[in-house]
Parts: structure tokens; sequence; C-alpha cells
């Protein structure tokens, strides 16, 4: 189920910023809409008399999105990174299918909703009345929890009502919780918390990234903060962020710039002093919310500002480290870009040294540093463009 928000996200995109496509984009999101019960069933998606539907609009998917690469929105500094991620996460995606192995497809398709929400909640609001019609014929009873469903809602910019499906996953699962609780006569005992910290983080989110209203944030965090029914880690840090957002809610900030000024003053003030490795224990994970946001709207409607380089430094830095909890990361996207579109800006380097760090970390462990060739030839590549 989670594969049809990929092909949201750049169905509602392109529908937005490219009316000569809006036909063509209109039957490719009906085309997907009809896969809906296959990717959500593994034996409806593995079934041998379904493989050519499937694979028709597989590929009719991966045609019209590798065509919209001409679209201005996609080559903007916020949105293409996201984009490349998809047309190649998708390209894969129909190579897999095509060779016949259905269940790691299907898996692609459904490891797809963080992509897309990292690229989502950058859209202006706004798709074309056949859109919404179809969207509002997709029903609770296509998805198999609250979770999956307010998700869906959620990257179809219907925020108000999936913060009602969320606040339903909450609450059905606390019930849960009870009730295995008396079962196994355990008082610390909690059934699937992980869906219950992914809705309040969501909740959260929606509050600070999305549409900026820490007040609202707050309402959340104070409505859960204190019921034991949900794990004592997650409290724990419901009352960080309480803390967090109270600064938010006093702060002359509005969730968008009218100014470099005031860009800039935002950077000193939240970002410039951040010791940018000592940050994943969470604890400016409400800031990297809020700045992810503002820096989003700010870039993509200034593409060409000078801060561009270091906004994407920052934005990388903040990917990386609500990826963790929030979204799938594009951060050495952010960073490779960085180097690639601004060479003799004095953050390339920057972005060159922490790209670096961020391969060697990666693949380092207890046998010592192993760098496959690829990569190895990707930094020299990287390096080359600082040096012409």
């Amino acid at each position: 189920m989670k594969g049809l928000f990929l092909v949201l996200c750049i169905s509602m995109t392109v529908l937005a910023t490219a009316t000569t496509t809006k036909n063509v984009m209109g039957n490719v999101f009906q085309s997907f809409l009809d896969l809906i019960p296959y990717i959500n069933n593994e034996m409806k998606f593995r079934d041998s008399s379904n493989e050519a539907l499937i694979r028709k609009n597989l590929h009719k998917l991966n045609d019209a999105f590798s065509n919209a690469k001409h679209l201005k929105s996609f080559a903007s500094p916020g949105f293409k990174p996201s984009y490349d991620v998809i047309v190649e996460h998708l390209e894969h995606t129909v190579e897999t299918f095509d060779s016949g192995n259905k269940v790691f497809a299907r898996s692609r398709l459904k490891a797809t909703a963080q992509i897309c929400m990292s690229c989502h909640v950058q859209l202006k609001s706004g798709a074309s009345t056949n859109i919404k019609r179809q969207l509002s014929k997709v029903g609770r009873s296509s998805f198999n929890s609250d979770y999956d469903y307010a998700d869906f809602l959620y990257l179809t910019r219907n925020y108000g009502k999936a913060e009602v499906f969320y606040r339903n996953e909450i609450r059905n699962r606390i019930l849960k919780n009870r009730k295995l609780r008396k079962i196994q006569k355990g008082a610390n005992t909690h059934y699937l918390d992980y869906t219950i910290d992914k809705s309040l983080r969501r909740l959260v989110t929606l509050h600070t990234r999305i549409n900026y209203n820490p007040s609202k944030a707050m309402t959340v965090v104070k409505e859960y903060k204190n019921n034991k029914d949900i794990s004592l880690k997650m409290r724990e840090e419901l009352e960080e962020w309480e803390e967090d957002l109270k600064t938010w809610i006093k702060n002359p900030y509005k969730g968008k710039f009218s100014s470099k000024k005031e860009l800039n003053n935002f950077l000193d003030k939240y970002l410039r002093k951040i010791d940018v490795d000592s940050v994943a224990d969470g604890s400016e994970d409400i800031t990297f919310l809020v700045a992810s946001g503002a820096i989003y709207r700010y870039l993509n409607k200034y593409p060409k500002s000078e801060l561009a380089p270091e906004l994407l430094y920052w934005v990388s830095i903040v990917d990386k480290q609500l990826s963790f909890n929030y979204l799938y990361s594009l951060s050495s996207l952010y960073l490779k870009q960085c180097i690639s579109n601004y060479p003799k800006s004095k953050f390339a380097r920057k972005c060159l040294a922490k790209y670096k760090s961020d391969i060697e970390f990666g693949y380092t462990g207890s046998g010592g540093t192993f760098i496959p060739k690829d990569e190895k030839d990707e930094i020299t590549r990287l390096e080359s463009l600082l040096k012409k």
C-alpha cells in the first residue's frame, strides 16, 4: 500500500505544475489507483493472472516519471534529490518485477513512502478537481490499518483527516496494550508501540514542518505525555518536545522568511551554532523540523539564492538526523548537489568533507573500514569538481 504514495507524490506535483501533462498524468494516476488491491495483497501481486496488468501500469508510471524531467519544479534545489531518487527507485522496481522477483518488487514499492514524504512535504497544496474526486474514492477499507490510511491522507495533503486517523491508531493501540497487559499480567507490556511513536511524530511534524503552528504541536504533546499506556521512552521524548515547543511558541518566526536578512538571522540563531556531530540524541529535532520546513520553502521560492549552497548543506544535516525517526534521508544527495552546482562556494568543500565522513562512517564496522570501489570513484569525481 505504501507504494501508492510514490505515485501520488509525483502525480500531484506534475498536475499542479504542468497543465500540458494533466490528461496524461490523470490517466497514470487512475491506473495506479487500480493497482491498490494488488500492492496491498501479496498473493494478488504474485498471481500470474494479474501480471500483465501490474507490468503495464508499472511501465506506464516509469515512462511518465522519466519523461517529466524537463519540468522546472523538479529541477529546483529542494525537489531534485527527491525526484532523482524516486525515478531511479521506480526504474529498479520495474526491472525487478520484469525479472520475475515479484516479492522484492512489491517490497520496493512499499518502501518508497519515506522517499515520497521527503518530497511531498514541500509541495504547495492543490490538485485538479479530477484528482480530488479520485482521491475521495480511496477509503479506509483499502488499507490494513488506521496508520497506513493516515499516511495516505498525509501524503495527499488531507491533513485534517490524517490527524483523525493517526489519533485513531494511537487510541486503538493503547486499547490493545491494556488487553495485552491483562493477559500477560505485566505492567510494562506494550503492543506494537512502533505505530504509536510514528503517529505522534507525524502529528508533531504536521504542526512544525508543514503547517507551522507550534501551539497545536504543544496540544498534541500535552495530550499524550502523561499517558502511561505509551512507552516510557516515548513519554520522555514528549517531555523534551514540550520544552522545545515552548521556545517556538514565543518565537517571532511565523513559518516563512520575508527577506534574506530574516533567513540569515534564523541560521545564526538556530543552525550555525550547532555542533552537527552531537545531535544524534534528538535534542535538536524540533528545531530541525521547523528549520527544514523553512529552508525548503525558501529554496523552492528562491532556487538561485546566493545562500543556496549553505542551505543545501543544512538541509543535508537536518535530513540525516530526522531520517532516524521521521523521513527517508536524502542527505548525501543534497551534499552532492551542493558540490556539483556550487563548486566555487566555500560550502562545497564543507559538503565534500561531510559526504566523505558519512561514507566512511557508513562502511566502518568491527573489522575496519571497507569502502566499495563505486563509492571511492564517486568521491574522486566530486573532488575533481573542486579542482576545476
